[in-house]
């Protein structure tokens, strides 16, 4: 029976250390992805660090200049209508990684575009900024939808297709009750962005209407200079940003011109030098009324366009 037994032990005693090493590998694993998890986290909080900090440092504001003081004594497509589909359905994922979970609310209502406004001036979604692979367009609208949705206000989620296998876009549409089907994007500052800011102190705002057409580019415009939805309203907003971008530019370089020819140079009173000066002065302050007229019509922050817009995706 001796014998019996100790043949018994042995297989019992294989079995336990089989076991404790088995546990031992799994406290390692799951070590290893306590471990991971933090670290993604780290990554996360400081890539966006460094995205607010890019925004608060960018260095391609194209400010006008103050002028100093002289020191004297496309084509368009047919028209097709988006295709509505239910979420169950959604061919997007956020963060590359899963589909989005839209949270409807029961009782919501089509808002006017007055009250949609004055909610999207409250929602902070936009103030997060963009991160590519951790924070992206999809991740935004998710937000902005159950936000809205918590505030009493039905909104839909929209995915645009480019084609031509270019990475999908999401956005929000609200069906207004005096403007119709609205698109809106409130993806956060891009660090990789190098569009030109008109102004340091231009607003950290990042709400835009989306023009959204079959057969053109996605375009947007800052909801604070929007006066119509319609698509060749935006296509005018452009000439007048690509104007704007040019008078400035004039602007400023006349401005240098006129800086560094009266630096250091005194003009007495009657010399035919200070009428010329004058003159000159007269139509610096000219060239800045009307780039001032025009810099009241578009955004200070410019948002360039995306790609030609194959099919629009609508999920309520």
């Amino acid at each position: 029976m001796d014998k019996i037994a100790k043949w018994l032990l042995i297989p019992m005693s294989i079995g336990i250390i089989i076991l404790t090493v088995a546990t031992i590998n799994q406290i390692s694993w799951i070590k290893y992805y306590e471990d991971y998890i933090l670290q993604l986290q780290s990554e996360i909080t400081t890539l966006t660090t460094q995205a607010e900090e890019s925004e608060l440092t960018k260095s391609n504001t194209t400010e006008k200049i103050t002028k100093p003081e002289t020191d004297t004594i496309e084509l368009i497509s047919e028209i097709e209508e988006p295709e509505e589909k239910p979420q169950d359905t959604l061919p997007y994922l956020v963060n590359e990684h899963s589909q989005p979970e839209l949270i409807n609310q029961n009782k919501t209502h089509n808002p006017s575009w007055a009250e949609l406004k004055n909610f999207l001036s409250r929602d902070d979604t936009d103030k997060d900024p963009y991160i590519e692979e951790y924070r992206m367009c999809g991740d935004f609208a998710e937000a902005l939808h159950d936000n809205a949705e918590l505030a009493g206000i039905r909104a839909a989620f929209v995915i645009i297709d480019f084609g031509d296998y270019l990475d999908l876009h999401a956005l929000n549409a609200f069906d207004t009750t005096d403007w119709g089907l609205v698109y809106i994007d409130c993806t956060g500052y891009d660090q990789t962005d190098t569009s030109p800011n008109w102004s340091a102190d231009c607003p950290y705002e990042y709400d835009k209407v989306a023009y959204v057409q079959i057969g053109s580019p996605l375009g947007f415009i800052s909801i604070d200079k929007v006066e119509s939805i319609q698509y060749n309203y935006y296509t005018e907003y452009k000439q007048n940003e690509l104007k704007c971008n040019s008078m400035l530019e004039d602007y400023n370089n006349e401005v240098t011109r006129y800086s560094k020819e009266i630096e250091g140079k005194i003009y007495y009173k009657g010399s035919p030098e200070l009428a010329a000066i004058e003159a000159w002065e007269e139509r610096i302050n000219e060239m800045e009324i009307n780039l001032d007229k025009l810099m009241e019509i578009v955004s200070c922050r410019e948002f360039k366009p995306l790609e030609t817009v194959k099919s629009i995706e609508i999920y309520w």
